[in-house]
């Protein structure tokens, strides 16, 4: 993933320090030869992420409409959207951690304005977008909220996901320690009042998360 393994790009690009600068234009020309196919990653990872979650929750409409409620949902199926979920989870801590990326957005979007890359409106609507995904922590999640709550009873179908992630973590129906890790996310929120914000429980956090299910199944 590209998240992963981005290194700081504008670290190795000179700035301009004055106005006065006389090399000034060249150098904002080669900031944006440099930074636009890493721009255009960013921007992939905001659609992709945007297309997600509409994915994400016009499953979650479909089994939660009034005439599916009473049906079967198997467990392969609430596990891919245990998967949905951890994938957010993840995509967001990535994003939140990696000021990199946002140093890199910065510098281009600078070098941009000056050179009047950015000119019509759909792109300009398309850059201010894309800065405050980056600038705004937990942005993934946020917009997921969002979406879930205009959804009558998703809150049944999550607590579905939970147990079935609880029944396979108790029982070690997994086989890949990625496996594991996402039924501990998905499991802690059997012990919180507010499973919807512990259910997206990050990546960074997973070590206390891990050790306190360890504790309470009394699996040490």
């Amino acid at each position: 993933m590209t998240l992963y393994t981005w290194r700081c790009c504008s670290r190795a690009i000179p700035t301009v320090k004055s106005p006065e600068q006389p090399n000034r234009i060249e150098i904002y020309e080669k900031t944006v030869e440099a930074l636009q196919p890493e721009v255009a990653k960013l921007m992939a990872i905001m659609h992709f992420s945007m297309t997600a979650i509409d994915t994400f929750c016009n499953q979650v409409r479909r089994l939660c409409h009034h005439e599916k409620r009473k049906e079967f949902v198997s467990e392969a199926y609430l596990l891919t959207l245990g998967e949905f979920i951890n994938m957010f989870a993840v995509l967001d801590e990535l994003k939140n951690m990696k000021s990199s990326v946002k140093n890199d957005y910065s510098a281009y979007r600078r070098a941009a304005q000056f050179l009047r890359v950015i000119s019509d409106s759909t792109a300009l609507t398309e850059s201010q977008n894309l800065s405050m995904f980056l600038a705004t922590n937990d942005k993934i999640r946020t917009m997921l909220k969002t979406s879930l709550a205009q959804i009558e009873c998703y809150e049944e179908l999550l607590a579905d996901v939970v147990n079935t992630s609880l029944h396979m973590f108790e029982n070690k129906l997994y086989l890949l320690p990625s496996e594991k890790h996402m039924l501990v996310k998905c499991k802690c929120t059997e012990h919180s009042s507010h499973y919807w914000d512990c259910l997206l429980t990050f990546k960074s956090q997973l070590p206390t998360v891990f050790d306190s299910a360890i504790s309470k199944l009394k699996i040490c």
